[in-house]
């Protein structure tokens, strides 16, 4: 069911100039951040068929206010920028849990815990890796077993969706199902708005 209204939003959008497809586009993906759900999202924009990176890099202060959340630039690419954004009340208090924090002290974060160290650490790590460092898992809320246990090649996935899950696979059905009911009210306002 998700999945068919996910693609007529999409569809839905296709006829908007770049600038409001963007704003759509953010909404949509990040509303599971914007309702207090989830701490960060991360996305790739693109320009691909349409010049996405280009209206964003013009425009990403003010893309930021509309969807109310902060953003960090994580990598920029030729023709691509992964964006994080981020509720940063949320976040600070998420990376205030004591295992979280040893967890990313192990990865050498520091011990401050102060987010600007942190986002330079995972930038450069990033950069380092040329990809996605298991520890962004913390950063978008994921369960701190499920991020480690994704650093485990062996271990055996049990449930895939907004992260893969190694073990509360009742616990992240939910989460899943809440974060894709945020996208179905965003949905929802666009098209009450066009009516």
């Amino acid at each position: 069911m998700y999945k068919e209204e996910f693609l007529k939003f999409y569809n839905y959008i296709e006829l908007y100039d770049d600038y409001n497809y963007l704003i759509a586009f953010l909404r949509f993906l990040t509303s599971p951040t914007t309702s207090g759900l989830k701490v960060g999202t991360m996305i790739n924009i693109c320009n691909s068929k349409r010049n996405l990176k280009d209206v964003w890099t013009r425009n990403s202060a003010n893309l930021s206010k509309i969807i109310n959340l902060s953003f960090i630039e994580l990598k920029i690419f030729k023709n691509s920028i992964l964006v994080y954004f981020f509720n940063e009340n949320l976040l600070k208090n998420h990376l205030k849990n004591t295992e979280i924090k040893e967890y990313l002290i192990n990865l050498n974060y520091g011990g401050k815990g102060n987010l600007d160290e942190y986002f330079n650490i995972l930038k450069n790590n990033f950069k380092i890796l040329n990809s996605c460092p298991n520890e962004i898992g913390v950063f978008l809320g994921y369960p701190l077993k499920d991020v480690k246990d994704f650093s485990y090649k062996d271990k055996k996935c049990k449930l895939s969706g907004y992260w893969k899950c190694y073990n509360d696979v009742y616990t992240s059905k939910i989460a899943f199902k809440k974060y894709d009911n945020e996208k179905l009210k965003i949905i929802k306002n666009y098209y009450e708005d066009a009516m």
